[in-house]
């Protein structure tokens, strides 16, 4: 999808889903940091930061991976 479809945020998430299934937990977070940038910031997704902590616990980062958590559980 190129970076001008409207859709590109959408596959950049769905794509970090498919990267923390194959174990490329660094690409899958490279996603979510630009998801994150201030210059998309009028977007939101709540499930990048089910996807944050869901990487940080299973790379055994218990201190992020709860302070994900509770970012999840404050956007629900």
């Amino acid at each position: 999808i190129p970076t001008e479809a409207p859709q590109w945020l959408d596959a950049l998430l769905e794509s970090g889903w498919a990267f923390f299934q194959v174990d490329n937990f660094e690409k899958a977070l490279g996603n979510l940091h630009t998801l994150d940038s201030p210059y998309f910031s009028d977007k939101y997704f709540p499930e990048s930061h089910v996807l944050r902590a869901v990487i940080h616990f299973t790379t055994c980062n218990y201190e992020e991976g709860r302070k994900g958590a509770e970012r999840t559980a404050r956007s629900i």
